[in-house]
């Protein structure tokens, strides 16, 4: 059996280098990534945030995420589709030599 992954790949090499970055499923349906740098100079100091929400077009498997940062800063979240169970019940009906499938489909989220 297949499964389909989602994959976001973003560049925080700015951040990843010098600060932190987060990455966090509010829900089945939208990730969070987070990242912020704090940098001090000799009379001034900054801190440079930022925040990107994504929706995902199916829910996933949030126990099942996960994030790499490689060395050059590419940060990518991989996150499996939710399996859902399926039930199919198919039938055959001859009618003047041709056949009806019927097929019914039934999703149940395990």
């Amino acid at each position: 059996m297949s499964t389909l992954l989602l994959q976001f790949v973003l560049d925080v090499q700015d951040f990843s280098s010098r600060g932190e970055v987060a990455v966090m499923f509010v829900s089945e349906r939208e990730v969070v990534v987070e990242g912020r740098v704090d940098e001090q100079g000799q009379c001034s100091s900054a801190c440079r945030r930022f925040q990107r929400r994504f929706l995902v077009p199916c829910p996933v498997d949030v126990q099942a995420v996960t994030s790499v940062l490689s060395a050059d800063g590419v940060l990518t979240i991989t996150a499996p589709k939710k399996v859902r169970q399926q039930h199919h019940v198919t039938g055959a009906q001859s009618s003047s030599g041709a056949f009806k499938i019927f097929i019914y489909c039934i999703y149940a989220t395990k």
